[in-house]
């Protein structure tokens, strides 16, 4: 009935969810090795040289990395972007057609007559029985 490839969009699913696992645990080594370092070093030599600033910087950069392979660096995210500029531009080019295609002609220039009655140009047969009448 329907020709969606349900494998594929499963598949495409599935990987997109196990890369935000992996971002998720990678949150967590990060969060959880950092305590370690920060703890072991407040215990054993709190006035000395602080090293896990250097762990941190390091855990830092790896896990922005993470989040733009994540979020930034997958074609899916750009794909997505361009199908909504491409769905964007199709439905301005709709309404204006549609917008030129449905709009009412105009009928040309409009003129008041004595007794108040609008009289279009095109309708020079009442234009002579308004005048007339008068």
């Amino acid at each position: 009935m329907s020709d969606l490839d349900y494998d594929a969009i499963r598949k495409r699913v599935e990987k997109r969810i196990q890369k935000r696992q992996k971002l998720i645990k990678t949150v967590g080594e990060t969060i959880g090795a950092n305590l370690i370092c920060w703890t072991i070093w407040l215990i054993v030599m709190p006035g000395s040289f602080a090293w896990p600033a250097i762990v941190t910087i390091v855990s830092v950069v790896n896990l922005i990395k993470e989040v733009s392979e994540v979020y930034f660096n997958s074609n899916e995210y750009f794909d997505n972007m361009r199908e909504r500029e491409y769905q964007r531009e199709i439905e301005r080019e709709r309404e204006r057609i549609y917008q030129d295609e449905y709009a009412k002609p105009k009928r040309g220039d409009v003129t008041l007559s004595d007794d108040g009655e609008l009289v279009y140009d095109e309708d020079e047969d009442r234009k002579r029985n308004v005048s007339n009448l008068n």
